[in-house]
């Protein structure tokens, strides 16, 4: 990871990812674990010398450089307390070997699982995550968790962000009962863009699933989805949609969408199931 110098436009301070210790160093820049270093510089920027990372939240935006292969279980970017403010250009290419099997330590009242785990604070403007694939997978048992869960490929919870030109191939299985909010793209999602983003993958839970969101959350801000295709198969009881599981609010725009995913559990009769 370098530093590349900040971004008056945007008000990001801005990093190049190379490889998988360069975006986990990354996340925990984000996450506040990583602060009171210096991080070197692009030599080509003038005046980017080293970047010293700050014990505050800051905006900062990801620029991946090439392919990347994560080796270990991921630990998401943003908590409750410390969520993602900024950017993330995967630059078309691909995070591979995403695995979450266990689930993180979180505040708040519900476990935000993904790529990222809370996007954005409601405040902040200009955030998205675009040009990007991913691959991997989710497997999380509900037996071990008092909370529910918002679980998304790319993110489990985003508040004002832009999703654009994301590709999800993260399969994601939630076994036994529990609340939970799961999408393709993000798990619970509010006043967002949804925009040219496809889920390959299956899904599977028992309620709020949606090829590419969840649920709205409570009170909800309009959000849109344009131009977005479900191909993956939904296994589900109740409460879902090849695009959105279930809206909370009467100011959701769906437009040029597709699903072409099967939705439903053939073991029982399902409820509120919808293309």
């Amino acid at each position: 990871i370098t530093y590349v110098g900040y971004d008056s436009e945007s008000e990001n301070q801005v990093f190049y990812i190379y490889d998988a210790e360069g975006l986990k160093k990354f996340r925990d820049i984000v996450n506040g674990v990583l602060f009171n270093i210096s991080i070197p510089g692009e030599p080509s920027v003038s005046g980017s010398a080293e970047y010293y990372v700050p014990n505050a939240q800051q905006k900062i935006k990801g620029v991946l450089q090439d392919n990347i292969e994560l080796d270990s279980e991921w630990t998401p970017m943003g908590t409750s307390e410390k969520q993602f403010i900024g950017a993330f250009d995967g630059n078309n290419k691909t995070i591979s070997g995403l695995s979450i099997r266990n689930f993180p330590s979180q505040g708040g009242d519900t476990l935000c699982v993904g790529l990222f785990g809370y996007i954005g604070n409601g405040s902040t403007e200009n955030i998205e995550i675009k040009n990007l694939v991913l691959e991997g997978s989710v497997d999380l048992d509900a037996t071990t968790i008092e909370k529910p869960c918002s679980i998304g490929g790319f993110a489990g919870y985003a508040n004002k962000v832009l999703f654009k030109n994301c590709v999800n191939n993260v399969t994601i299985n939630f076994v036994n009962y529990g609340y939970s909010y799961i999408g393709g793209i993000v798990g619970t999602f509010n006043g967002c863009e949804i925009q040219n983003c496809i889920n390959l993958a299956d899904i599977s839970a028992t309620e709020y699933i949606g090829g590419i969101a969840g649920t709205s959350d409570i009170p909800a801000e309009p959000s849109s989805f344009n131009k977005c295709i479900n191909i993956g198969n939904i296994k589900v009881t109740q409460y879902a949609g090849g695009i959105v599981g279930y809206d909370n609010s009467d100011v959701l725009n769906v437009s040029n969408c597709l699903n072409l995913g099967p939705i439903g559990n053939e073991e029982q009769n399902g409820m509120y199931l919808g293309g």
